[in-house]
C-alpha cells in the first residue's frame, strides 16, 4: 500500500496521529527533503528504507514505489504541509492509477494554517474578510493570467502567498495593483512552527525591505490583508442573541475588553484546533497538550468528541469568549494548563479570533488543526490551493455571487444556511445544473459524500456538520469597463447605455469587488452586466416587460449570476433591495427625486451616477442631489464613431450624455 502523508508545517508533533502511525509502520519512506523536517524520520523503523525525493525525478520515485509494491511492502510518500497544496501529488496518483497500484491520502496541517497560528491571526474576520486566497507568484512554474497576483489582489481578501519569498519586490508591486495599499497589514512567516520560526509584521509597502533586513529569502509564507489589523466585527455565531439549534437566544451582551496595561496571572493557555471531530484528525501536538491539561473548555459537541482520546482533565462547557474568559480567570488561582478547543483549524472561521484579544498578559499558544477543507480535498483527491473559501456558517452568504470568481468555491455551512439552502440560491440564480459536492461528517464512520447538480441537491436534507464544494460558474471573462455594444442582445425599442458612456459611468462609480450595486431603469442591462463583472452583486429594476425579458436573457447568456433582476417601477421596487454601495440611474420615469431619496434612505453614503440627455433632467438631478447632501459633479460625454463612406472614415456623432455623479465628502 502507498500512503501519501502530509508531514505538517515543520514541527514533528504537528503530524497527525494517523500520519505518525503510518510513518512508524512503513517499510519504505520517500520524503520531500527540501522542506520536510528530517526530525520526523526518527519515527521510522531502523530497517526502513528512506529516500530523499529532492534528489529524484518523478520516474525514479515511481520506480521505488513499484518495486516496494512488488515486494509487498508499505510505502509512505511524505510531503510537506498538506500534500494537496503545491504538493505535485496529482501526477503521482495518475501514474499509480495507470500502474494499477492502490494508494490513499492522509491530509496534514498546511503551513498556511501554521503561519496563522504563528502570527496568532484568523483569516476570516466578520466585517473584514470572509474569503481566503491561496496563491503564488509566477516563477519557473507559470500562473494563469486570470490568477495573477494583481487579479487576486483586486478582491482585497485575506491572502496567503506561497513559494514567493525570493520575489518580494515583484510581489509587492503586484499587490499594490489591486485593492491593497502601502499601509495594508502584512506578515512574513519564516519556517512556521520550526524552532527557528520568525514572524515579521510589516505592511505591503515594506514587504521587501523587512525580509531583506532579516535575511529571509526562502522557506517563508507571506500573509496580506486587514485580518492582520485590529478592527473587526463580533461573530454572530457565538453572540448570546444569536439562536442556534444548540442554544436559545439571550439578551445581547457585549464581550468585555481589556487593555495591555492590565496584569494577568501567568497561566498556560492553549487554543486548539481539534480537526474534523475524530481522534484520527487530532494532531500529536494537540493530543499532547490535552493530556497535560488541568482544564478543557469548549462547546458541548467538541467536548463529546474528545471521548476517544482517554483524557482525565475536567471539562467545562463554554463557547462565548467572555464566558471562556471567566472560566480561565477562575482557573488562574490554581495554576496548571487550560486548553480551549475549537472545531477544525483554530485559524479558519474559528472563535479563537474573539478570545485572543481578551488573553492579553497570559501565556498563550495556538495549535492549528486539520480543517474540513483539507479533509474534503483529500477525499476528492483534488488540490485545494485554487479554491475560494467562503463561510456560510452563522453569517449571511450569497452563493451565486461567491461562485462568480472563476474558481471552485468551498462553503463552510451551518447555522441558518445549509448545503440545500445554498443549492437553492444557485438554482434560483439559474445555476441548477452547476456541479456540487456535499460532504457530511467528514472522517466519521458515517461519513457521506454526495455529488450532483445544484437543483437536485437543493431538494435533499443534510447533516448540520456539512461542507460544500461548488464548481465555478460559466461567465464572461472580466475585462476593463466598456464592453462592445454587440456583446449584448438588443431590441429596437429597448434603450441601452452605449460603450463609451458606460465606460465613463463605471469609472465614476469606481465599483470594487466587495460592492453591492443597483441599476435603476436597467434596459438591456449593459451597465448591470458590467457591474456584475466588477462587484459582489447587482440588483437591477426595469419596468418595461420587454426590456426585463431581454435583461434576463443577457444575464443568462453572459453568466451574470450575481445579478438579481426585478420587473417593476422605481422607487416602489427598491424597497426590498439591500443597501447599495454604488447606484446607476439610467431611467427614472419622471421620479428621479423619489428614487434618489430611496437610495439615501438605504445608504446616505452610496456613490450615485445619473445619466441624462435633457437639460431639464440635468437640473433636476443637481437639485435633488444637493438637497440630500451629495456633492455633485457633471461630466458630458460626446462621443463620435467612424463610419465607412465610400472608403473614407467619417465620424458620426452620438447623442451627448450628461453623467451626474454624487458622492458624500
Amino acid at each position: 500500500m502507498i500512503n501519501f502523508v502530509g508531514a505538517g508545517p515543520g514541527a514533528p508533533d504537528l503530524i497527525t496521529l494517523r500520519g505518525a502511525q503510518l510513518l512508524r509502520e512503513a517499510d519504505v519512506v520517500i520524503y520531500a527533503g527540501s522542506l520536510v523536517n528530517p526530525a520526523l524520520l526518527a519515527m521510522c523503523r531502523p530497517d526502513c528504507a528512506i529516500y530523499n525525493s529532492a534528489e529524484m525525478t518523478l520516474e525514479q520515485v515511481l520506480a521505488v514505489m513499484r518495486e516496494a509494491e512488488a515486494a509487498g511492502k508499505d510505502t509512505v510518500r511524505l510531503h510537506t504541509g498538506d500534500p494537496c497544496v503545491y504538493g505535485a501529488i496529482r501526477e503521482q496518483m495518475d501514474a499509480l492509477d495507470e500502474l494499477g497500484l492502490a494508494y490513499a491520502v492522509t491530509p496534514g496541517v498546511s503551513s498556511f494554517c501554521g503561519a496563522a497560528a504563528a502570527a496568532e491571526a484568523e483569516y476570516t474576520l466578520p466585517g473584514v474578510s470572509q474569503s481566503v486566497i491561496i496563491t503564488r507568484m509566477a516563477g519557473r512554474t507559470p500562473v494563469p493570467e486570470r490568477e495573477s497576483i494583481a487579479s487576486m489582489a483586486a478582491h482585497g481578501a485575506s491572502m496567503t502567498v506561497f513559494l514567493s519569498s525570493g520575489m518580494l519586490e515583484g510581489l509587492q508591486q503586484e499587490l499594490l495593483k489591486g485593492a491593497y495599499t502601502e499601509d495594508t497589514p502584512a506578515a512574513i512567516v519564516y519556517k512556521a512552527t520550526w524552532p527557528e520560526q520568525k514572524v515579521l509584521r510589516c505592511t505591503v509597502g515594506t514587504l521587501a525591505a523587512s525580509a531583506a533586513a532579516s535575511g529571509i529569502r526562502k522557506t517563508a509564507l507571506v500573509m496580506v490583508g486587514d485580518f492582520l489589523g485590529s478592527s473587526y466585527e463580533r461573530s454572530k455565531l457565538y453572540d448570546p442573541g444569536f439562536e442556534t439549534e444548540f442554544r436559545r437566544a439571550a439578551p445581547h451582551v457585549t464581550p468585555g475588553t481589556m487593555t495591555g496595561a492590565e496584569e494577568r496571572p501567568k497561566l498556560r493557555i492553549t487554543l486548539i484546533g481539534l480537526g474534523c471531530g475524530t481522534p484520527a484528525t487530532v494532531t500529536a501536538e494537540a493530543a499532547s497538550a490535552l493530556r497535560g491539561a488541568s482544564l478543557i473548555i469548549g462547546a458541548p459537541r467538541l467536548l463529546q468528541d474528545l471521548t476517544g482520546l482517554g483524557l482525565s482533565a475536567p471539562r467545562q462547557e463554554a463557547y462565548v469568549a467572555k464566558d471562556i474568559l471567566k472560566l480561565i480567570e477562575q482557573a488562574s488561582d490554581s495554576g496548571g494548563s487550560v486548553c480551549v478547543v475549537y472545531s477544525g483549524d483554530s485559524g479558519f472561521y474559528s472563535g479563537a479570533r474573539t478570545l485572543l484579544p481578551l488573553l492579553e498578559g497570559y501565556d498563550v499558544r495556538v495549535c492549528p488543526g486539520i480543517s474540513s477543507l483539507q479533509a474534503l480535498s483529500a477525499r476528492l483527491g483534488r488540490p485545494w490551493q485554487d479554491w475560494t473559501l467562503c463561510s456560510a456558517h452563522g453569517v449571511d452568504c450569497d452563493a451565486a455571487a461567491a461562485i462568480c470568481g472563476g474558481r471552485p468555491v468551498f462553503f463552510l455551512t451551518g447555522g441558518k444556511l445549509g448545503p440545500a439552502d445554498l443549492c437553492r440560491q444557485l438554482t434560483e440564480a439559474g445555476l441548477g445544473s452547476l456541479p456540487v459536492v456535499v460532504a457530511e461528517r467528514l472522517t466519521a464512520d458515517d461519513e457521506r459524500i454526495i455529488s450532483g447538480p445544484a437543483s437536485e441537491l437543493a431538494e435533499q436534507s443534510f447533516d448540520t456538520l456539512s461542507v460544500m464544494l461548488a464548481e465555478p460558474a460559466p461567465r464572461l471573462a472580466p475585462r476593463s469597463p466598456g464592453l462592445p455594444d454587440d456583446t449584448f442582445l438588443r431590441a429596437e425599442k429597448v434603450p441601452m447605455t452605449k460603450q463609451e458612456v458606460r465606460a465613463v459611468a463605471l469609472s465614476k462609480l469606481a465599483v470594487g469587488p466587495d460592492d453591492l450595486c443597483w441599476d435603476v431603469g436597467a434596459g438591456t442591462g449593459s451597465v448591470a452586466m458590467e457591474m456584475a463583472l466588477l462587484g459582489r452583486s447587482v440588483w437591477a429594476v426595469e419596468r418595461n416587460p420587454e426590456a426585463a425579458a431581454l435583461l434576463e436573457e443577457n444575464r443568462r447568456r453572459l453568466g451574470a449570476w450575481n445579478l438579481h433582476p426585478v420587473t417593476g417601477s422605481a422607487p416602489e421596487a427598491l424597497a426590498g433591495f439591500p443597501a447599495p454601495d454604488a447606484v446607476f440611474i439610467g431611467g427614472s420615469g419622471g421620479k428621479l427625486p423619489e428614487i434618489l431619496q430611496a437610495v439615501h434612505d438605504k445608504n446616505p453614503k452610496a456613490r450615485v451616477c445619473v445619466s441624462a440627455i435633457a437639460l431639464e433632467s440635468l437640473n433636476k438631478a443637481l437639485t435633488a442631489l444637493a438637497e440630500l447632501g451629495w456633492k455633485a459633479e457633471v461630466t458630458q460625454v460626446a462621443a463620435s464613431r467612424s463610419r465607412d463612406v465610400k472608403g473614407l472614415h467619417m465620424l458620426m456623432a452620438q447623442n451627448p450624455i450628461f453623467l451626474i455623479t454624487g458622492v458624500v465628502e
